[in-house]
Parts: structure tokens; C-alpha cells; sequence
């Protein structure tokens, strides 16, 4: 019965290490293809990226009644949407590294399951990246979503806005808790290889 529920884990392993591998290189190459259109918009003339009178009528904007902005005066003039796309660019790109690293240490240690060997020191080792990366993350990630958000609102004539950062707390959280089980798993691993050099 134990040696059945230990092949359906590895089985269940195995695919989502696939699955894992799949999304990796497919972000990898969503990845490229991102930075390439940065450095094509950036070499590009900012006459390209107006938008002339795209919007006619009125809009506001609020949020319960707390303030209330009218972009009537601003939405009948040009709209030049080309810095706002520089600050976008590279932040989807900061976001698909994080998932690339941390695709990679998944993979890793998938991998050490399916050859028995889930106390393995390197998986301590992809723990404790994964952890570094949900923690700066945490604070990074965060950042230039703020950037890209004030980057719009300022293309669009919004100003006066002002924005207190703090970090991404589940992600800050996740980290500390990977650092935790980091630990936990260098800890197995010397108990493995304690009870090894029994045998």
C-alpha cells in the first residue's frame, strides 16, 4: 500500500514537472519577446504613440464619495502613451522573472522527488532562492506596480495623487516561510545522511 502511494506521488511529480517545464520556457520566450518590444518602442519616435482626441465626452472617476475627478478636459487632447509602455515593459519582464527562478528551483526539486531523494541538500538550496525571491519580490514587484500606475494617471492629467508604498505582504510572508522550510529541509538532510552512515 506504502509503495503504491510513494508511484503515485512520484507519477504526479513527474507531470507537473512537465507542466512546470512547459510554462517555463514558455515564459522565457514571452520574456525575450517583451524586451525586444521595449527596445523597439524606446528607438521608435514618440509622434508614434499618440493617440489624437480618442476620447469625446465626459468621465469621472471616484471612489465612495471620497474624491471625484473629471477627465472632460483632458480626454479631448492628445494622448501620448509611449512612457507609460516604457515603465509597463520592463515591469511585466521583472514579473516573468520571478516566475522563471522560481519555475526552476520547482523543477529542481520535483526532480528529487521522482529519484527518492526529497531531503536532498539542493533542495534546501532552491528553497532558500525561492524564499530571497518572494521577499525582494515582495518589496520589487510592488514598487513598479506603483510606478506603472502613477506612470498612467499621469499620462492621463491626474495629479495630486500621492501613494504610500508598502510591500506585498503574502509575498513577504511566503518568503519567510520558505526560509523556514529551507531550514527544515537541510535539517532532513542531515538526518539522512546521519541515518546513511548507520547502515
Amino acid at each position: 500500500m506504502e509503495i503504491n502511494n510513494f508511484s503515485k506521488i512520484k507519477k504526479t511529480a513527474s507531470i507537473f514537472r512537465k507542466i512546470i517545464q512547459v510554462l517555463f520556457w514558455i515564459f522565457i520566450v514571452a520574456g525575450a519577446i517583451l524586451m525586444l518590444i521595449e527596445i523597439g518602442v524606446a528607438m521608435v519616435p514618440e509622434k508614434y504613440f499618440v493617440l489624437s482626441d480618442f476620447y469625446k465626452g465626459n468621465l469621472t472617476f471616484g471612489i465612495s464619495g471620497l474624491f471625484e475627478y473629471d477627465f472632460a478636459t483632458r480626454l479631448g487632447q492628445d494622448l501620448i502613451f509611449k512612457p507609460a509602455l516604457l515603465v509597463l515593459l520592463p515591469t511585466l519582464v521583472l514579473n516573468l522573472v520571478f516566475y522563471i527562478i522560481n519555475f526552476k528551483q520547482v523543477q529542481a526539486i520535483l526532480k528529487t522527488i521522482i529519484v527518492d531523494r526529497p531531503f536532498a541538500e539542493e533542495n534546501a538550496r532552491s528553497l532558500f532562492v525561492m524564499s530571497v525571491t518572494f521577499i525582494v519580490g515582495s518589496f520589487v514587484l510592488n514598487l513598479a506596480s506603483n510606478l506603472v500606475f502613477i506612470k498612467i494617471l499621469s499620462m492621463l492629467g491626474v495629479g495630486g495623487i500621492n501613494f504610500d508604498f508598502t510591500p506585498n505582504f503574502s509575498m513577504l510572508f511566503t518568503g519567510i516561510l520558505l526560509i523556514i522550510l529551507s531550514g527544515v529541509f537541510r535539517y532532513g538532510n542531515y538526518l539522512q545522511d546521519e541515518y546513511d552512515s548507520t547502515i
